[in-house]
């Protein structure tokens, strides 16, 4: 279902133990980079303190994987053990900023734990479920007619199906076929990723 582009293969960890493979970790961040990016961004760093994150984030998988890290999938999901590599992350980013940063906003700096604290983290779990919405929408659109696409778009946009099928010149049954097409497509594309991701 998914394109190569976007797909984690099951040795794709196995791929990043080896810290000059460039284009495993290319596939490895196009993936992640705009999760871990937002989930900083709900936790209140600016964009460029949001990057900082990201690089260390990689920089700790990968000198954890140069140094035999083996990710034991019984132990957990992917997504709790990334989440707690980017809470600590963050953790550590605000710990080195100083007091100037953490009196920005003492609840965001109090609710910044490490270790566990990503696992129970509602902001994290919400961007993980968007994640995913994103990806499998990105992988939609090139499977859709252009018609399809503005027509789902209109919807999501708020227009009733009345107003679509006006603008489109088709019955409002043709206008509900197209939806439930589209939203039919988006799920079985998520399953297929969460299928690929217990396989990482």
């Amino acid at each position: 279902m998914m394109n190569n582009d976007s797909k984690t293969s099951s040795t794709l960890l196995d791929l990043l133990k080896d810290s000059t493979n460039h284009q495993a970790w290319r596939r490895f961040e196009q993936r992640y980079r705009e999760l871990i990016l937002r989930y900083c961004s709900r936790r209140g760093l600016q964009h460029c303190d949001a990057e900082d994150v990201r690089q260390d984030v990689m920089a700790r998988l990968s000198h954890a994987l140069s140094r035999g890290f083996q990710y034991d999938r019984e132990r957990g999901r992917f997504r709790s053990y990334l989440g707690r590599v980017v809470a600590n992350a963050v953790h550590t980013h605000r710990t080195r900023s100083g007091p100037e940063l953490e009196s920005l906003d003492p609840k965001i700096h109090a609710s910044s734990l490490p270790q566990e604290a990503a696992e129970l983290d509602d902001i994290w779990q919400e961007e993980w479920r968007n994640h995913h919405v994103r990806l499998a929408f990105q992988w939609t659109r090139s499977q859709t007619s252009e018609r399809d696409l503005r027509i789902f778009e209109s919807l999501l946009a708020g227009h009733s199906v009345r107003e679509v099928a006006d603008q489109e010149s088709a019955t409002e049954a043709a206008i509900y076929k197209v939806k439930q097409r589209v939203r039919n497509l988006i799920r079985q594309q998520i399953q297929s990723q969460l299928r690929d991701e217990k396989e990482l």
